[in-house]
């Protein structure tokens, strides 16, 4: 760390070495490059007395001596930046230096003191600049002074004036506030370099890394977010991903939240938000996302608002590939999400309906019935003898799902159709008292594969009349109402139940009855 000091009538500065003495910070936007003091312009001692830079250095002297420091850290001229190891070694360490600081000086160029500073203070540009962010919140005593050097009050007097203009709460201790909270206070600010929209985060966020000129802000966010992932998981990683992706759409999308609203309606992510992980994707960082991407991480972050926003612009294309896609990550994340994909389901392809049935019927939470059946309108789930290649999965997927089998493992011993996965499907509906879901089956042929066999249905009124475990006279009508059920296997129905009775099984007046009714309607 090299120090600047007044010697002998001259500027001076200190080698690069730890200081051992106190020392006061300057913290303030720059004028145009060539109007700043440079380390190059006070080691080769060129004259500086004609550019608008020298009078701030000078002045940050005179305070700090008034307070008793002869030693100020200044970043336009105590860095040598032609030294690329100097200045990488200063990027990774600046937010320690302003923190170790005796005091900081924030000189705001474009607020003169007059009656109304207070009106024009919050909306000072130091308040937008990216570097500024570490220089708030990192120094232990922050003092602000106009354009014509008159001090206006510190952090703490100033307290609710800077939380207008930032968000901030200076008197909060930065270990209160989370990561991501804090990454947050950084979105909306803006840099010289792009690359600084990432470095000027590494002392706020307590990570580092190599910081690079010329790698493009996208790579320099990518370290950051690796830098991150290192330091505190990737869980902690994604949670700062999506507070960026969500404050990017909320500038470009109209929705009728601010951006600031769109951020703090993310706070509790971490502890609702499935991390992608669990879904069995990894999704790129968001530099590198386009449209489709950032529909994804929308819904990994449970924004709902801002995925219908998108899924309705005419202006946002979104290939089918992509809109699968999203499905796909919805399907462990809450209800709501899912059923907002799905109201726009042309979009959605047959195979991707068909991952999402099995992928939902697979879920510890019963998925609600109108989801199901929205799923099962395509036609890539009919029980159509067309389709009987695709029965084998979900047939499997089906008997898999633990919330449709019944205590006695009815769904893992369904003997069905081998036809028709579908037919499963009813069965497990049937058991489980889902009676609009079978009767859609019901109509959809779920019993008629395979030549119109009448084995599915005397099969499963016989898995009916067998289990305890359901409402039978409520499936048996269910069942029964469909065509397939007519003549010899109704009657073979008729005949088990009498057995079953006459072997002591619980069957009763009602079941046997609403068989020879309906054998009678034929």
């Amino acid at each position: 760390m090299r120090l600047l000091s007044y010697v002998d009538g001259k500027l001076s500065i200190s080698s690069d070495k730890p200081p051992k003495e106190p020392y006061a910070i300057l913290s303030h936007t720059w004028h145009e490059d060539e109007e700043e003091v440079t380390y190059g312009d006070i080691t080769q001692d060129r004259d500086i007395t004609t550019k608008k830079g020298y009078a701030k250095l000078l002045w940050c002297l005179s305070q700090a001596a008034k307070a008793g420091i002869t030693h100020v850290w200044i970043d336009t001229c105590c860095i040598n930046k032609g030294d690329a190891t100097e200045l990488q070694q200063a990027l990774n360490s600046m937010f320690a230096w302003y923190a170790e600081s005796q005091i900081c000086y924030v000189y705001l160029a474009d607020i003169p003191y007059s009656f109304n500073w207070p009106a024009a203070f919050k909306d000072s540009r130091w308040f937008t600049r990216g570097w500024t962010l570490q220089e708030l919140v990192a120094p232990k005593n922050v003092r602000f002074y106009t354009s014509d050097f008159r001090f206006i009050g510190s952090s703490y007097t100033l307290n609710d004036l800077v939380g207008e203009a930032t968000g901030i709460d200076t008197t909060r201790p930065l270990d209160d506030v989370s990561l991501a909270d804090r990454f947050s206070w950084s979105l909306g600010r803006t840099t010289t370099r792009p690359e600084d929209q990432s470095y000027c985060l590494l002392g706020i966020l307590d990570v580092a890394m190599l910081p690079l000129y010329g790698e493009n802000a996208e790579r320099a966010q990518d370290k950051l977010f690796e830098a991150v992932e290192r330091e505190y998981g990737r869980r902690t990683a994604r949670s700062l991903m999506r507070r960026q992706l969500l404050w990017e759409i909320a500038q470009e999308i109209d929705v009728t939240r601010s951006a600031t609203s769109v951020i703090d309606a993310q706070a509790t992510e971490q502890d609702s938000v499935v991390d992608s992980d669990e879904l069995g994707h990894r999704l790129p960082f968001p530099s590198h996302t386009n449209v489709q991407h950032r529909l994804l991480w929308s819904i990994e972050a449970g924004d709902l608002e801002v995925v219908e926003a998108m899924l309705t612009r005419p202006d946002l294309y979104f290939t089918e590939a992509s809109l699968n896609e999203a499905l796909d990550v919805s399907l462990a994340l809450p209800f709501a999400t899912i059923r907002t994909l799905l109201d726009h389901g042309a979009y959605f392809g047959e195979e991707c309906r068909k991952r999402a049935l099995f992928t939902l019927c697979g879920r510890q939470d019963e998925p609600p019935r109108d989801i199901v059946l929205t799923l099962l309108e395509d036609s890539a789930l009919a029980c159509s003898h067309r389709r009987h290649n695709q029965a084998p999965a979900l047939r499997r997927a089906l008997c898999q799902a633990e919330h449709l089998n019944t205590s006695r493992g009815i769904g893992a011993s369904i003997r069905v159709d081998e036809g028709s996965g579908v037919q499963t499907l009813l069965c497990c509906a049937v058991f489980q008292g889902h009676n609009d879901l079978a009767r859609t089956l019901l109509g959809r042929g779920a019993l008629e594969a395979k030549g119109h066999t009448a084995e599915p249905v005397e099969d499963l009124l016989q898995k009916c009349c067998l289990d305890t475990n359901f409402d039978k006279p409520a499936t048996l009508r269910i069942v029964l109402e469909h065509h397939t059920c007519r003549g010899s296997g109704a009657h073979r129905t008729l005949e088990l139940l009498r057995s079953l009775r006459s072997a002591g099984e619980v069957v009763n007046e009602e079941m046997l009855q609403i068989v020879e009714d309906h054998l009678k309607l034929d």
